[in-house]
């Protein structure tokens, strides 16, 4: 898995949100988080768990970005106590060491209290030329909607036929954005299942570190334990 981080591009986020709101594929209190992958911009929308949420906060705890530690929480169904010798050595010593605030040591067992920070509904580039948005958001698997936000210039007005059909091939959506006014081209596809749950986890987990720096800069926003 690549490492992601976060950027700041206020004018190409208003775009997405506008663009996101005109599918209707933004919750009303869902938040638009930023993120850089393999050289890529990209915006997540992120569906937030309100009850996971408040329990970190209340807890001290931020966004749990380390893979290994992921891996251990997915081998643990929650809130099911499982025996500790039924496990890995190194999913016990990750649990063991960097588990105290995701999950519960009962002695003999361990219960996972651990709950993905929320779901990632849909993924967005921004860009102003619309083949290069196409091409860059068509990595991104298909576990999430996909959408390229175009920002047409007034010498562009006419998207090429070639690329709204690869757009409706591929499932993704377009969005032409002009003077802040945003005209759906495409509707994306439903999003496909078939990725395992942990790597969506860590996908949630990074949006909502960076959603959590952007609120406050100077926040906690990444936890082992």
């Amino acid at each position: 898995m690549s490492e992601i981080g976060h950027s700041s591009a206020p004018s190409a986020k208003h775009s997405v949100v506008r663009a996101l709101a005109a599918l209707e594929l933004l919750g009303p209190s869902d938040p638009v988080a930023e993120l850089s992958i393999e050289s890529r911009r990209l915006f997540a929308s992120l569906a937030l768990s309100r009850v996971e949420h408040h329990r970190r906060q209340e807890i001290g705890a931020g966004a749990v970005t380390s893979t290994g530690l992921l891996h251990a929480l997915w081998e643990l169904p929650a809130g099911v106590p499982i025996p500790w010798n039924v496990l890995s050595g190194r999913d016990a010593d990750t649990l063991r060491f960097h588990g105290s605030r995701w999950v519960q040591d009962d002695g003999a067992c361990v219960v996972r209290r651990y709950e993905p920070a929320g779901k990632l509904r849909v993924v967005a580039i921004h860009d102003e030329r619309l083949g290069r948005a196409l091409e860059r958001v068509a990595r991104v698997p298909p576990v999430y909607e996909r959408v390229a936000v175009w920002t047409r210039s007034g010498r562009r007005r006419g998207a090429p036929e070639a690329h709204l059909a690869m757009a409706a091939m591929l499932g993704i959506g377009i969005v032409a954005v002009e003077d802040d006014k945003p005209s759906v081209l495409v509707h994306p596809a439903p999003a496909q299942p078939g990725m395992p749950s942990v790597y969506r986890w860590w996908m949630a987990e990074l949006a909502y570190r960076n959603w959590l720096i952007q609120r406050e800069p100077t926040a906690r926003a990444d936890a082992w334990a």
